[in-house]
């Protein structure tokens, strides 16, 4: 924990979703200085290259090893549970569109909704499919760590024909029938299970939502349209993600401080 006159260490973990974050602050869309900032992380394939090593996460092949090291900037090759006061997963592939597609599409065809009991223990199984999301949860479970994550948000409406076999309305039809009361329960069952995992976890904003299941066009990263990039946001939707964040874990960090 940080003295009253240090800033707390932060440790931005993550994939290709890191990228949306640095652009926010480097165009001045979010302000870092209260913290101590390091990004670690890879695009891509490279980042399955992380892996834990005696309770940290270690970096395993040269040329993933290459790529955390140009993120990161600093010359880390590892990070442990009490190097940093607070850790934020950024995407680390756990998927809200999967949880949200598969869960809309049963109370919707028909089915109705499965019990809360159910939908936790699902949760639960959707979330550790994340490697990095487990590794977070032995940092908070084991050693007290701050670990909070912002999971990959939905995918967005019309970058692709979402129709198309094998794409995301071809399996999930019905979700688009999905309400703000919906998708507020949904998350408030993977908020629920995370923290029981020790972790916070951030929910996207409704107001971003359209078509049931979609984030708004409006969000999408420059150039996704031309390259058909549904997963990826601009700037202004990672000030908006951060900004619900901050909100969350700013009071305990000045309840601790004061």
């Amino acid at each position: 924990m940080p003295s009253p006159n240090e800033r707390p260490r932060l440790c931005l973990i993550g994939d290709s979703h890191l990228g949306s974050v640095r652009l926010a602050e480097t165009g001045g869309l979010v302000d870092f200085s209260s913290y101590e900032v390091e990004y670690w992380g890879a695009a891509g394939p490279r980042f399955r290259g992380l892996m834990l090593q005696d309770d940290r996460m270690v970096v395993r092949g040269a040329d993933a090893q290459e790529d955390f090291a140009r993120i990161n900037g600093t010359g880390r090759t590892s990070v442990g549970p009490q190097d940093f006061d607070e850790f934020l997963l950024l995407g680390c592939r756990v998927s809200s569109s999967k949880f949200f597609g598969r869960y809309f599409q049963w109370k919707y065809g028909a089915k109705g909704w499965q019990s809360r009991a159910v939908l936790m223990r699902s949760a639960h199984v959707f979330r550790a499919s994340s490697r990095v999301y487990r590794m977070g949860v032995i940092f908070a479970q084991k050693y007290g760590a701050k670990v909070s994550c912002i999971p990959e948000s939905l995918i967005t409406e019309n970058v692709v024909d979402h129709t198309r076999p094998g794409y995301f309305l071809d399996k999930h039809p019905d979700s688009v029938n999905a309400t703000a009361e919906d998708r507020a329960w949904l998350w408030n069952v993977l908020v629920t299970a995370a923290a029981e995992d020790g972790v916070t976890l951030i929910p996207q904003p409704d107001e971003t939502v359209v078509g049931g299941v979609f984030t708004d066009p409006c969000f999408a990263r420059d150039g996704a349209f031309e390259n058909e990039d549904a997963d990826h946001k601009s700037p202004k939707f990672a000030e908006m993600m951060l900004g619900q964040w901050n909100a969350s874990v700013l009071p305990g960090w000045e309840a601790m401080r004061a």
